[in-house]
């Protein structure tokens, strides 16, 4: 079932990508879809928090909180 944490996971996925110019994950060219390689897939299942080295490119401590935030793995503790 669908629920607005999920959007906020998106805004920060998105965030993070405006900022670096990068992928935060593999995507399928074809679609917005994980590829289906198992790397990426065990990383999504088993996420905690972005890494100090996927922020690296961010700019701005304000940013990287941000980010950090949204992308939290558990959904009660993103911004609403």
């Amino acid at each position: 079932m669908a629920h607005p944490s999920f959007d906020v996971w998106a805004i920060g996925v998105l965030i993070y990508e405006m900022l670096t110019g990068e992928s935060l994950m593999l995507r399928n060219q074809r679609g917005d879809n994980i590829k289906e390689q198992l790397s990426e897939q065990r990383r999504l299942c088993a996420w905690d928090t972005i890494s100090d080295n996927e922020l690296e490119l961010v700019v701005g401590e304000w940013a990287k909180h941000l980010i950090r935030w949204c992308l939290t793995a558990d959904p009660t503790q993103r911004p609403t």
